[in-house]
């Protein structure tokens, strides 16, 4: 959600579309009139590699992969929170370890594999194989302009700031719990579970921290870093960027309506 709020703070409203899983959601997109579509600059959401297949062949991708043991604990805690959510209700009556090992959600099986080798669906719950890691490998190193890692947030959004011309403006996080259980308070045991269904995401994850570690190596982006902590420290730098979101939120929210 902070990466959506800064596209939508960067980006006109008519430069965008949103995306998510839900395939009412795809096909609003696939029956857009061409002339809308040729104005879009970004389209962003949570969605299955294979949109690809909908989109232009100029396109350059973009993902942000998480620790899948945070990404899972996160997961959890969300529906918990999430009031009008259908899940929120087993999600209060469930365990972590429950939560992982019972609700049979593909978000749970290895997640980012499913979403990056573009078989997030077709693939049931407990049946990930090692021909969809290589796959989503494959993608996420050929395909992708940027792999960012979301635990380095500061240089992922370095990174794409040269990557794409972007401001360096201080973003609030968004969408953050603020009561959830660390990673220090769950027990060792719960761990290994989470890693023991989410194995090829850990793999998968330690491929792409290795990319973005390469990618650094190969940009500089001193500089943008250098400027975000400035701004963290300076309360009338904070404040300015702050408005000036807000702002914006606001008066794309009013046009919409």
């Amino acid at each position: 959600m902070t990466l959506y709020s800064m596209i939508r703070d960067i980006y006109r409203p008519s430069e965008l579309h949103k995306i998510n899983p839900a395939m009412e959601s795809i096909e609003k997109y696939r029956h857009l009139p061409q002339e809308r579509k040729e104005k879009l600059k970004v389209i962003y959401g949570h969605m299955d590699y294979r949109v690809r297949e909908l989109l232009p062949p100029n396109s350059r991708y973009v993902t942000l992969m998480r620790n899948p043991v945070e990404r899972v604990i996160s997961h959890y805690h969300y529906y918990r929170r999430n009031a009008k959510d259908p899940l929120r209700e087993l999600a209060m009556r469930s365990s972590l370890d429950d939560w992982v090992t019972q609700c049979n959600l593909n978000e749970m099986d290895n997640g980012q594999t499913r979403r990056l080798s573009g078989s997030m669906e077709s693939v049931r719950f407990g049946e990930c194989s090692a021909e969809m890691l290589e796959r989503a490998r494959h993608n996420v190193q050929r395909n992708f302009a940027l792999v960012g890692i979301t635990e380095r947030f500061d240089e992922t959004y370095g990174l794409m700031s040269k990557l794409f011309d972007w401001p360096i403006k201080l973003y609030l996080p968004r969408n953050v719990a603020q009561q959830r259980s660390s990673i220090k308070e769950i027990p060792v045991r719960t761990i290994r579970l989470i890693e023991k269904f989410n194995a090829l995401d850990m793999e998968l994850y330690e491929h792409a921290t290795r990319l973005f570690a390469d990618r650094l190596g190969q940009t500089d982006i001193e500089n943008e870093v250098r400027l975000l902590k400035e701004k963290r420290d300076n309360p009338f730098m904070l404040w300015g960027d702050v408005t000036s979101q807000y702002a914006k939120e606001k008066l794309r929210r009013w046009l919409k309506v």
